[in-house]
């Protein structure tokens, strides 16, 4: 060092050089720390996307198997309800006249028969109450009160007057659309497509 250089000079030099030192250091780890936010802040993302994904791969699994349990368990309750409507559709059939009018009160056998039939739509009934779709539900409901409304009127008797028995027919064709409604919608509960005959009493 020159003799003539001044103490200070060589003292600002040598803290300008540590003052740089240090702020590269501190630069340096202001970088760095910058870099491992943004890899912090990528990881998370990453693990926020795969948690999501697992989630919802999760819920749809779900959805899948408490669809598939609820077909099992749907599947023999709406079996049982259209069999019993099917018994009481034949039990329907003959009882009323086939054409001319019939006698004036129902054989005391036939009324048996009738209610005993529609007690066994009414148990199926209850037995798909907490299955069934809201819609399938209220199908069945709207079946079964008019099937109770056509037994009564059966049961009245007076099927010897022409005018009683086409009215009572009538109800009947009417309670096979309540059916058809009914096959509808079970069908749409399991996914099948529409298109079941019912019968109709002529």
């Amino acid at each position: 060092m020159s003799s003539g250089t001044p103490v200070w000079a060589v003292l600002a030099v040598a803290a300008l050089g540590v003052l740089g030192t240090l702020a590269a250091a501190v630069i340096t780890q202001l970088l760095s720390g910058r870099r491992e936010a943004r890899q912090w802040e990528w990881q998370r993302d990453h693990e926020r996307q795969r948690w999501d994904r697992e989630r919802d791969e999760r819920r749809e699994q779900w959805e899948r198997e408490d669809h598939a349990r609820w077909h099992q368990e749907r599947l023999p309750l709406y079996t049982e309800l259209l069999a019993r409507i099917e018994e009481w559709d034949e039990v329907v059939y003959q009882v009323l006249p086939r054409s001319d009018p019939g006698p004036a009160t129902v054989s005391e056998e036939d009324q048996h028969r009738l209610g005993a039939a529609l007690a066994a739509v009414a148990v199926a009934d209850k037995g798909l109450s907490l299955f069934a779709s809201k819609e399938t539900d209220q199908a069945a409901s709207r079946f079964f009160m008019d099937a109770m409304f056509c037994h009564m009127r059966i049961g009245a008797g007076g099927l010897h007057d022409p005018e009683k028995l086409k009215q009572v027919r009538f109800e009947v064709r009417a309670l096979a659309d309540r059916k058809s409604e009914l096959l509808t919608s079970i069908r749409r509960d399991l996914g099948m497509p529409p298109g079941l005959e019912t019968r109709k009493v002529s």
